[in-house]
C-alpha cells in the first residue's frame, strides 16, 4: 500500500484524468470565486447602503458561523437520504436565495436573515464534495485529491484577487 502523504505527479494525473474529479475541481473554483465576489462588497453595502454601521460586518460573520456549527451534521446525515445531486441542489438554491436577499434586501435585519443560509449553502457543498471524492476516487488518492480540489478553490481566489486588484 503506497502513503498518502507524499504527493506524485503520477498521482495528480491519474485524478485529472478523471472526468467526475474535474467536475468537482471546476464547481468548487465557480462557487469560490461566485462566492468570495460577492462576500468581497459585503461590508460595503452593510455599513453604506443599509447605514447598518461597522459592528454589522462582525454580526454578519456571527450570523453565518452560528448555522454552519448546526447544519454541518444534519448535512452529513441527510446525504445518504437524498444523495449527491439533491445536496447539490439544496445547496444552490440556499446561495441563490441568500444572494437575492443580499441584494434585494432594503434592511441590515433582513440581510442577515440571509446570511442564515450560509451554513445550508456550505455544509451541504463541503459535505457533497468530501462524500463525492470519497466514493469516485481511489481510496490511496482520496487526501490527494482533498488537497488538489482545496488548492484549486484557492487558486481562484488567488486569480480573481489579482484579477479585481488590477480593475481597481
Amino acid at each position: 500500500v503506497k502513503s498518502a502523504s507524499f504527493l506524485s505527479i503520477h498521482d495528480v494525473k491519474l485524478l485529472l484524468k478523471s472526468r467526475s474529479y474535474l467536475l468537482i475541481i471546476l464547481l468548487s473554483i465557480q462557487a469560490t470565486v461566485t462566492t468570495d465576489t460577492i462576500l468581497s462588497y459585503i461590508g460595503n453595502h452593510l455599513a453604506v447602503t443599509l447605514n447598518a454601521g461597522a459592528s454589522s460586518l462582525s454580526l454578519h460573520t456571527v450570523f453565518c458561523i452560528i448555522p454552519e456549527i448546526i447544519t454541518l451534521p444534519l448535512a452529513s446525515h441527510l446525504l445518504p437520504k437524498l444523495g449527491h445531486k439533491k445536496c447539490y441542489l439544496i445547496s444552490c438554491i440556499c446561495l441563490i436565495i441568500r444572494f437575492f436577499i443580499y441584494a434585494a434586501a432594503p434592511s441590515a435585519g433582513i440581510f442577515m436573515f440571509g446570511s442564515l443560509l450560509q451554513g445550508v449553502t456550505l455544509c451541504c457543498f463541503t459535505v457533497v464534495n468530501l462524500s463525492f471524492l470519497k466514493k469516485t476516487v481511489i481510496p490511496s488518492l482520496f487526501n490527494t485529491a482533498v488537497t488538489l480540489s482545496f488548492s484549486a478553490a484557492a487558486l481562484g481566489r488567488a486569480l480573481l484577487a489579482f484579477i479585481f486588484g488590477q480593475l481597481y
